[in-house]
Order: structure tokens, then sequence, then C-alpha cells
């Protein structure tokens, strides 16, 4: 049940505050973590609402590359079991876009380590 109080207060936390990309992460953890305990319908729900959630604290932190990690790690994951669950063509894309996301982590953390003066 605490799960659930979590998920119910980071829900609550991002209607009052949308812009803040921590309570849209803290969110997308939550709702990550419910569809790893959940099956059927309300399993795709809850990882298609994650990946949203990782979409949006991306888009309001575009300069942090974590943000981009859990969002690449997410679609990765899931497109992969779209695939397996015979959703090819919807995985291959959600699969694919999750190694763009993880593409641009990389850009960020390379483009601080120049900024930085290391040897990136």
């Amino acid at each position: 049940e605490l799960a659930l109080e979590s998920l119910n207060w980071t829900e609550k936390a991002v209607q009052r505050s949308p812009e803040q990309w921590i309570f849209r992460d803290l969110h997308a953890k939550m709702l990550w973590r419910q569809g790893g305990v959940t099956t059927g319908a309300r399993q795709f729900d809850c990882y298609t609402r994650a990946i949203e959630e990782f979409e949006k604290a991306a888009e309001l932190y575009p300069i942090e590359p974590e943000r981009w990690e859990y969002l690449g790690n997410a679609q990765i994951k899931f497109g992969q079991a779209l695939k397996a669950a015979n959703r090819n063509a919807e995985g291959t894309d959600l699969y694919n876009r999750g190694l763009g996301a993880l593409k641009r982590a990389d850009e960020l953390k390379r483009e601080a380590e120049r900024m930085a003066g290391g040897d990136a």
C-alpha cells in the first residue's frame, strides 16, 4: 500500500506543480514500479504513463543527462517487451527512440566534460 500512496502523492505533486521536473521524474518512477507489480492493461498503462512523465521531465530539464538516461532506458525496456508481445512496429519505434535518448545523454555528458576542460 505504501507504493500506491507514493504514486498518489507524486500524482498530486504533478497536478499542483506541473512544470517541476522533479515531480514528473518521481511520478514516472512510481508509475514504472507500479507497472512492475501489475499485469495486463494496467501494466501497459503504467509503463506508457511512466514514459510520458520521463519525457516531460526531460523536456523540463533538457540539459541534465540523467533525465535522458531514465527516459531512454524505460523506452528500450518497454520497447523490448512490446516486441516480445508481437507488437513489433510499436516496440521497434519505442526501442529506437530509447536509443536516441541515450545518445542525447551521452552528448550532454561529453559537452559538460568539454566545458569543464576534460578530454571528451
